[in-house]
């Protein structure tokens, strides 16, 4: 057996098929066969979309498209152009080989004086070096024997995710295009319409300006760009897309008869130049000092709280949302293939705060996207009350935490010392009645989120009234079951009862002026 292994003819791209089962496919039949797969998924978010973003480039390159007339002639056909894409898998064949001596895909070859490391440095997920190991117990003194095609998955993922810290050659290792903030991706019924509907334009210097290079994909680059301290700007989205930030080199190996990949070479390869360039599939946040920054995840904040700013501005929302609503404008659109209603994936990582190279999670997030909150401001400002009224009470039932530790804490006779904050703090966080209260409303909202856009205004109106009244049964619920069990001494029960008493009082006189007018 040779160490041949050619990501477009051997199965290596995890996809789910129509009848619900996992099937490994090449990378020419993940896109031929791609009306159809029902979805591309891995374990790891951070393969899901970087897989996603490999083949939208090879779509971009083949098919733009560079008007929306353009991209509704391929929505139409429903699948793929197999005579273009064969015709462009047989010119670029031998670029794709996972192993090749001189082009190794998405590799250089191996680096003169460069050590080898285990190959499970190409995962965020593992241990090894300083990474943090997440979410497995791999360690460096028994590094795995991975498949090649478990290994081409991992090198993918790395050269989108890749966090800078640390010392390189040539330079000190700097971020990967995808490492702060989510990613979006818009979800069909098909493979096809999934990376259909993440097919942005592509004309001229949309979605990104083009540089004085030819922008091409990694794989097609004869003379690829060195890395430069100074940073480099990407030719245009397809040089963006297929962004080369690390020198990585597989070695392959025999064992049992088998091929695998135990070690491989790590180093900087391309570093970003700033500014660096808003990718149509992120959501951004303006920042006084540093413009636009990617919106990143929040440890202890699911995204459906946010999603009224993700649909809100234009400048900023995912540019990917810009055009689906131009798309859902035109009059192609009313055909019964197009829908009002998609969903759309949140994917990605987040770090400590100040600390680079400290992974704290990564997430996969489902969401619907109705089309119309995109473009009508009534709709969505409707959805920004419903999510303020849900957060408003959210602050009140955390309040109420506070209000029974320092009521606990408050001595039997008056002594005119006040409990110390410090003091409070503790019990109030291991209360925490909030935490019986966001994850029930998040199913319940996702489906308000469906309704609202089916309703007239009137009908929205009465649909909020509902909404708050059940945000507030489920935050008095919440309060309950936290203080259920402290009911053990008369001071708890004092708290208990002072606590029940002024929560039930604010919602009563603060929170719902307009039940009670």
């Amino acid at each position: 057996m040779g160490t041949n292994f050619n990501l477009l003819d051997e199965p290596w791209v995890p996809c789910v098929t129509a009848d619900g089962s996992a099937q490994e496919l090449s990378l020419a039949d993940a896109l031929l066969r791609a009306h159809e797969v029902r979805e591309l998924f891995d374990e790891s978010p951070l393969v899901t979309v970087a897989l996603h973003r490999l083949l939208l480039a090879i779509l971009h390159r083949n098919f733009g498209p560079a008007s929306i007339g353009e991209w509704f002639q391929l929505w139409q056909r429903g699948r793929w152009n197999e005579e273009k894409l064969d015709a462009y898998f047989t010119r670029w064949h031998e670029r794709f080989e996972l192993f090749h001596p001189e082009r190794p895909f998405y590799q250089v070859p191996e680096i003169a004086g460069v050590g080898a490391q285990p190959v499970s440095i190409l995962f965020q997920e593992l241990s090894s070096g300083n990474n943090t190991t997440l979410f497995d117990h791999t360690h460096e003194g028994a590094p795995p024997a991975l498949t090649p095609a478990h290994a081409a998955r991992g090198l993918i993922a790395r050269q989108a995710y890749s966090v800078g810290f640390g010392k390189s050659l040539p330079f000190y290792f700097s971020d990967s295009p995808l490492i702060r903030g989510f990613s979006i991706l818009v979800t069909g019924d098909s493979l096809f319409e999934t990376l259909m509907l993440n097919l942005v334009r592509y004309d001229g210097d949309r979605p990104i300006p083009r540089s004085r290079r030819e922008d091409l994909p990694a794989w097609e680059q004869d003379n690829p760009e060195q890395p430069r301290k100074d940073g480099t700007t990407p030719a245009g989205y397809l040089d963006y897309l297929t962004w080369q930030s690390r020198r990585i080199y597989l070695y392959p190996e025999m064992e049992g008869g088998r091929l695998v990949v135990m070690r491989c070479q790590l180093q900087q390869g391309l570093k970003l130049a700033n500014p660096m360039p808003l990718d149509p599939l992120k959501a951004y946040r303006r920042d006084p000092k540093r413009g636009p920054v990617p919106v990143s995840f929040r440890e202890d904040r699911a995204l459906w709280r946010d999603s009224h700013a993700l649909f809100e501005a234009e400048e900023l929302r995912p540019r990917i949302f810009n055009w689906l609503a131009q798309l859902a404008q035109n009059p192609d659109a009313k055909s019964p293939r197009f829908k009002p209603a998609y969903r759309f994936a949140a994917l990605g990582l987040a770090t400590d705060e100040g600390k680079a190279a400290s992974v704290t999670l990564w997430r996969h997030e489902r969401l619907p996207l109705p089309l119309a909150y995109l473009e009508d401001h009534e709709l969505l400002g409707d959805l920004g009350k419903a999510l303020a009224y849900t957060e408003e009470i959210g602050r009140e039932l955390r309040a109420a935490s506070w209000t029974f530790a320092k009521v606990l804490l408050t001595p039997p006779e008056a002594t005119g010392l006040a409990p110390r904050r410090e003091d409070i703090e503790p019990i109030a966080r291991s209360l925490a009645p909030e935490r019986r209260f966001w994850p029930v409303l998040e199913s319940r909202f996702l489906r308000l989120m469906m309704e609202l856009p089916k309703l007239d205004a009137a009908a929205r109106e009465d649909e909020l009234l509902r909404w708050r009244a059940e945000v507030r049964g489920v935050a008095r619920k919440a309060l309950e079951e936290t203080v259920r069990d402290l009911n053990a001494s008369t001071r708890e029960l004092k708290a208990v009862a002072v606590t029940e008493r002024a929560f039930n009082r604010k919602l009563r006189h603060t929170l719902e002026p307009e039940e009670t007018l």
